[in-house]
């Protein structure tokens, strides 16, 4: 069967199943949770909440992003939320396979003449023009085995190209661009806002639209529900039709400047610059704005290679720093391990563990505080990553003072002290943090930004030396050292995939409190099991543990 005639039938079918008569409305006020890709598609969410055409017919609904539309199938059927946006196909492949799924409304549809809303896309000095350029190449169109991909198929078949000859990739659509520009892909099979981003960067161009050959005027996009849901709340259902469908025909009305701001609002992400993930420090924030559109396509690089006279800074701080009295002494008397760590896993195995322990609640909300909220802010809370990345160097700024006013009053009340504080406070604080983000109040979600690195500085104040003073002074740069790389592997690399995962589970970021509340727990019973060397003579050989 042609995908033309399966589509074809698939949509008079959910066609069929939108437009079923329901009873009249009652008025009442409903809370409904929505899930959807932070793509153009579903910018309508936005346009009906901010318009007040979900108030005007008594209805609060929130929404989440998910990275792929067949999350939302999950989301809606296994009940966490009532409304998901996918594209059509997803649905569809559900109620095929006898799950409890059904539009409730289309929102998009293929434009009948280019360009289209979503294309293929190659870098400009490529030689690839067609199908039969793409073989052997690398390729994303999202989830394998879903809408793009499926219609890439056929596009390469009607062109003569065997779809196997390819390689195909898994990426979410944000990070398609990077994948391009940075030569990871060949090519990507970009959305709205994405490709408008690839396009202005002046170092990509569109070879085709797939959806305009295989099925012109088809609809695309569209949000499900579950019938059995429609046939408990046939009002709600028809209420929240209402709304989605007022605000689909205003964003189609609207100019394209209007349906822009529109869009960039939803997704977070500002039309006139492109910005990287995971990228947040001032040189960034600097050359992002000198480079401009240009940025995925050299201006990222500057600061890395600006990150090279740090190395050269640092060596030269390095080379004018004395060895400490403790390990001069060891030098002197030639007491120095031949082969230290070996010697401190044999004599200090608690120790390590112990300082990896340790740093649970120091690593892993940091990762999620300077990492993770540049997802969480730009795709849940939809604030822009300049405002973020502004917020994450103010924090930065202040840890400037107050690490080493904690490492300061950790030599007053003891590094003990002062660690678990700052760990007990780690605890407390996640809830509070994802409170205050998620007023979605830019002021609030700022104070927020910026106070989050101070537990974190309650317990990096005091760290090297308690840490480094739980090891004898032959052994004391290598078990610290042990300590330190082990946590990175345990708390501070997984933190935010932990994270996500753990939204994307539970579309909630008490989740990921509850997960911060989790390490600082294992940071205080690791804590209290280490020894307190504050004002203690530690030039001596500690005694077997």
């Amino acid at each position: 069967m042609s995908i033309r005639s399966t589509v074809l039938r698939c949509s008079i079918a959910a066609a069929m199943l939108a437009l079923a008569p329901l009873p009249a409305p009652a008025q009442q006020v409903t809370k409904i949770r929505a899930v959807a890709q932070g793509i153009a598609n579903f910018a309508v969410l936005l346009v009906a909440r901010d318009k007040g055409m979900f108030k005007e017919q008594n209805l609060e609904v929130t929404w989440n992003f998910v990275s792929q539309g067949a999350l939302g199938v999950e989301a809606v059927f296994g009940g966490s939320a009532e409304l998901a946006g996918n594209s059509v196909i997803e649905p569809l492949i559900a109620r095929g396979n006898g799950l409890d799924v059904m539009y409730l409304i289309n929102n998009t549809r293929i434009r009948p003449t280019p360009p289209d809303n979503s294309g293929i896309a190659v870098r400009t000095a490529d030689p690839i023009n067609g199908p039969k350029d793409l073989v052997g190449k690398r390729i994303s169109a999202g989830l394998i085995n879903g809408p793009n991909h499926v219609h890439l198929k056929e596009w390469l078949t009607r062109g003569g190209v065997d779809p196997a000859s390819l390689q195909y990739f898994e990426l979410p659509f944000p990070q398609m661009t990077d994948a391009l520009l940075q030569n990871r892909l060949d090519a990507v099979w970009s959305v709205e806002p994405f490709l408008t981003f690839l396009l202005k960067s002046g170092s990509a161009r569109v070879i085709a639209y797939p959806y305009q050959g295989n099925v012109p005027n088809m609809d695309i996009a569209a949000f499900q529900v579950k019938e059995s849901w429609v046939k408990a709340n046939p009002d709600v259902a028809r209420r929240l039709r209402t709304a989605l469908e007022r605000a689909t025909k205003y964003l189609d009305s609207a100019s394209k400047e209007e349906r822009d701001e529109w869009i960039a609002k939803y997704t977070g992400v500002k039309l006139e610059v492109v910005y990287t993930d995971r990228v947040y420090d001032l040189a960034v924030l600097a050359f992002s704005q000198m480079s401009g559109e240009q940025f995925l396509a050299w201006g990222w690089r500057i600061p890395f290679a600006l990150s090279l006279v740090l190395v050269a800074v640092g060596l030269y701080i390095r080379l004018g720093i004395l060895e400490t009295p403790v390990f001069a002494k060891l030098l002197a008397e030639r007491k120095v391990e031949r082969t230290p760590m070996l010697k401190v896993i044999r004599e200090h195995p608690k120790e390590i563990l112990l300082s990896a322990l340790a740093r649970m609640a120091e690593q892993a909300p940091f990762y999620i505080f300077t990492a993770f909220i540049f997802s969480y802010g730009t795709a849940t809370l939809h604030i822009s990553r300049n405002f973020l990345l502004s917020a994450v160097l103010a924090a930065s700024l202040l840890s400037f003072v107050s690490i080493p006013l904690f490492g300061h009053l950790s030599d007053r009340i003891g590094r003990k002290t002062m660690y678990m504080i700052g760990a007990a406070v780690t605890g407390v604080f996640g809830f509070i943090y994802f409170a205050l983000l998620d007023t979605r109040s830019e002021p609030i979600i700022f104070l927020a930004i910026i106070l989050s690195l101070v537990p974190h500085d309650m317990m990096y104040g005091p760290q090297a030396a308690l840490i480094a003073e739980s090891f004898t002074g032959r052994l004391r740069y290598s078990g610290s050292s042990l300590g330190y790389q082990l946590a990175s592997i345990i708390a501070g690399g997984p933190a935010p995939l932990i994270a996500t995962w753990l939204f994307g589970s539970f579309h909630s970021a008490s989740a990921i409190a509850a997960y911060i509340a989790i390490c600082a727990v294992i940071t205080l019973i690791a804590t209290a099991l280490m020894t307190d060397y504050t004002g203690k003579d530690i030039s001596g050989e500690y005694q077997s543990r």
